[in-house]
């Protein structure tokens, strides 16, 4: 079973549109970033920073 960020690169793939939610732990940052929308580079990196659970995510 695909997860999230494998579903919307499909999604995409298949020419379907894909509104992402800003709230889902940078995963729309790396899809922008996987299909180069935007580098991301104001982007905080993984692992630190306000916010994600406590494993840092």
């Amino acid at each position: 079973m695909p997860g999230p960020v494998e579903e919307a690169l499909l999604t995409l793939d298949a020419g379907c549109a894909l509104i992402p939610a800003a709230g889902l732990g940078g995963m729309t940052a790396d899809i922008a970033r996987e299909r180069g929308v935007d580098a991301c580079a104001w982007v905080p990196p993984h692992g630190g920073g306000a916010g994600g659970d406590s494993a840092g995510h």
